[in-house]
């Protein structure tokens, strides 16, 4: 299941296989942390989501967009995390257009496997997100 969304990710956005993953694994983790209880159904069809995550994690490196991205997280509230999550996003190479692609690609396929009235719930849940859509 995770291997397809990779694919899918990595085919539409037009990046290797392992940005796709690192990609993924910041996106569940932010996910996770800004709406728990909601992404625990998500993540109950993302097996080795745990480990996606990890692996997203060793590679955030430090630099401008790491700094930028901790003082972002330091803002509070979830506006200043989804800009830590966009400054992680564009720390591992992607561009803009390249993140959105690869956030449209989870939610789509979310969608397909929890139902739009999970997704709609974790949207509305983290103010902000559907501005990165």
């Amino acid at each position: 299941m995770i291997d397809q969304l990779i694919a899918r990710i990595e085919a539409a956005a037009g990046i290797s296989p392992d940005a796709a993953r690192n990609a993924l694994g910041s996106i569940l983790e932010f996910l996770q942390k800004e709406a728990p209880e909601l992404s625990k159904t998500l993540f109950s069809h993302f097996p080795g989501a745990q480990d996606l995550i990890a692996g997203a994690n060793q590679m955030a490196g430090g630099g401008l967009s790491g700094l930028l991205g901790n003082f972002l997280g330091s803002i509070g509230g979830a506006g200043g995390d989804i800009m830590a999550l966009g400054a992680k996003l564009l720390g591992q190479g992607l561009s803009m257009d390249q993140a959105k692609t690869v956030a449209g690609e989870v939610l789509d396929f979310a969608r397909k496997e929890i139902g739009e009235e999970h997704v709609d719930a974790l949207i509305q849940k983290i103010p902000g997100l559907s501005q990165i859509l």
